[in-house]
């Protein structure tokens, strides 16, 4: 039997575990659906330097000839339009921690697609990223991960601390919609219990052996294994 690579922590959330059969079906689009022509990884690592400091906007969207001839090269850019200007007037401290992912299951770990941490204010806060531009990520899915987030990393990491999470989000909130942008933090989730959240995480883990049962084969997904965003695997 194939033991499945689990899925970053977005999908792990975002799965329907009203059964087993429809996490199923949630994980199986995860693992069988288009990996797509190109990432966001140059969006992700600009909008990383301007949380850094880098406040202008016109010198994040500067690239050398050869960024702009790769595929998705604009579709990077309109992103960084929306997420860098959230760094814009403010002090804060950038920083990583070392590569890490989140356990569940029975040995199954998922990656937190993390790409930074920083502290404003003697605040430590973990930054997300959502930049895909069809709608992705809900509210509701936005408090499940803040309950990982807040509980499994940022209490554990920063014990002691004061701690928050910014969620940036640039996708549509309707198929085919613009691009829109939102700023999510602990003070406007409904952060799930933990007894909601250790439902949903043993059925994706029933999800998981299922599809390892049934002897599918699902693509092998790539990782966005990068030396700059050690968590962003």
């Amino acid at each position: 039997m194939t033991r499945l690579i689990a899925p970053p922590l977005a999908e792990v959330i975002r799965a329907d575990t009203t059964s087993t059969e429809t996490a199923v079906a949630s994980l199986l689009a995860f693992y069988e659906g288009p990996d797509g022509g190109f990432n966001y990884l140059r969006a992700v690592k600009v909008t990383k330097a301007a949380y850094r400091g880098m406040h202008k906007l016109k010198v994040l969207l500067q690239a050398p000839p050869s960024e702009q001839n790769r595929v998705g090269f604009r579709f990077n850019q309109e992103v960084i339009e929306l997420t860098a200007p959230y760094a814009f007037g403010r002090t804060t401290q950038v920083f990583d921690l070392s590569a890490r992912k989140f356990p569940f299951g029975a040995g199954r770990f998922a990656s937190y697609r993390v790409p930074f941490f920083f502290v404003e204010k003697g605040v430590v806060k973990v930054c997300y990223l959502q930049t895909r531009k069809g709608p992705y990520l809900t509210a509701e899915d936005y408090g499940g991960m803040a309950a990982v987030h807040s509980r499994y990393l940022m209490a554990q990491e920063f014990y002691g601390e004061k701690i928050d999470v910014e969620y940036v989000d640039v996708g549509a909130t309707i198929e085919g919609g613009p691009r829109e942008r939102r700023r999510l933090t602990l003070a406007n989730l409904d952060i799930w219990p933990a007894d909601r959240l250790a439902d949903h995480l043993n059925v994706v883990a029933e999800a998981l052996v299922a599809i390892e049962a049934r002897g599918v084969a699902p693509k092998r997904r790539r990782p966005l294994k990068d030396a700059e965003l050690p968590l962003f695997d």
